[in-house]
């Protein structure tokens, strides 16, 4: 994809677009493309997860609480490992959400942290699209328990802006060419497919429907 003129940011809402490809091009040069050069790079994407892991939730939980989510955190992996792409799902996502965790936990002293908490997710976003429900949750949360507090809070607004400026050239790439994909957010043609999408949806609300609500493919299909 690197050869063929991808850039980082045409990735986004794909299960491992460009960006997940510029991140593995320096191991895979220097060492070559051999199954122990992905287990290493997965070992420590997952070893740096657990250090962001232990930092935001001794900070905000307490001592006891993040020993177990890192040991969840550890073993993890082994629960996924028979997936078809094992270092996309077990350590890249769990180490841009918890530095970006980290960094929003941060920014109540100094706010501009959470501008870079929202460019981190950004960049998750490329990864895969389930990093749009991330700040979904936490934000639900947050105005569940805070209510206008969180609305006014300059962390919400951060991490907003933050996400907005690392998506920002993925948009510009789409408006400028529309056309690159059929299935375009800008392509008329998608209208074309709704009724038959929302036939799918009414005979179909199992499992399947659960999970791309959960993912946000399904707002992304609707």
């Amino acid at each position: 994809l690197i050869i063929e003129g991808a850039r980082p940011f045409q990735g986004m809402i794909t299960r491992n677009g460009p960006f997940f490809e510029y991140l593995m091009a320096l191991p895979t040069l220097v060492w070559g493309a051999i199954p122990w050069v992905l287990t290493a790079s997965a070992a420590t994407l997952n070893l740096l997860a657990l250090v962001f892991c232990h930092r935001v939730l001794v900070r905000e939980a307490g001592r006891a609480q993040a020993l177990i989510a890192c040991l969840v955190l550890a073993v993890f992996p082994a629960g996924v490992m028979f997936a078809r792409i094992p270092l996309d799902y077990t350590s890249l996502g769990p180490l841009l959400f918890f530095w970006g965790l980290d960094l929003l936990s941060r920014s109540r002293s100094r706010p501009g942290l959470a501008v870079a908490a929202g460019l981190v997710w950004g960049l998750g976003v490329f990864n895969h699209s389930i990093f749009i429900v991330f700040p979904a949750c936490l934000g639900l949360a947050a105005l569940l328990t805070g209510r206008m507090k969180v609305i006014l809070a300059p962390q919400t607004w951060g991490l907003g802006l933050g996400m907005a400026l690392a998506m920002l050239p993925r948009a510009v790439n789409r408006m400028l060419m529309p056309a690159q994909d059929p299935m375009s957010f800008l392509n008329p043609a998608r209208f074309l497919d709704l009724p038959g999408f929302l036939e799918i949806f009414w005979r179909t609300l199992d499992g399947e429907v659960v999970y791309r609500l959960y993912t946000g493919q399904l707002l992304l299909d609707g």
